[in-house]
């Protein structure tokens, strides 16, 4: 049988942990501040070495210096030869376009538009034109739209409930 003394222990346990006092059994703040603070540090201090190692690997590197691959193969960083390619593709590119344009100025400049022809003379008039305006005798304004009815729905049929 469960005596009293094992009730009253189980009774004040729980009673202190709802009382907001901590199990100390499972929870250790320090040990969790000590390994989130080491593995932090672990992953900071790879970080940095890597970006150090990375550094070091790209600024020593020369134009027109071959590099090895982790294959083997080897390949150089300048290319040349792509580069001239390149190049007299964007020339001809530049070519067309400026033959395109010139052709275009050339035959909008030769399109002649007709002038119109003015007088020498001209004239100057103080004189002021007066214009008479008879009041409307019919209403003019259109006629307002009127609202559409509104029509309440038909109330459905009541069953009785068996």
């Amino acid at each position: 049988m469960i005596e009293k003394n094992n009730i009253n222990k189980v009774l004040r346990s729980i009673l202190r942990r709802q009382a907001g006092l901590p199990d100390h059994l499972l929870m250790h703040p320090y040990r969790e501040w000590l390994i989130c603070l080491s593995i932090t540090t672990i992953l900071l201090t790879t970080m940095v070495i890597f970006c150090v190692r990375l550094y070091q690997h790209y600024a020593t590197l020369v134009p027109g210096q071959s590099v090895t691959n982790d294959t083997g193969s080897t390949s150089i960083i300048y290319r040349s030869e792509e580069v001239a390619t390149s190049l007299e593709n964007f020339t001809v590119r530049k070519n067309t376009h400026d033959q395109i344009r010139q052709t275009l100025t050339e035959t909008a400049n030769s399109i002649t538009l007709p002038v119109a022809q003015t007088s020498e003379a001209t004239t100057t008039s103080t004189s002021t034109l007066e214009i008479a305006i008879e009041p409307a005798t019919e209403a003019t304004t259109p006629p307002v739209p009127t609202a559409p009815e509104i029509v309440a729905p038909e109330p459905l049929p009541v069953t009785e409930a068996i």
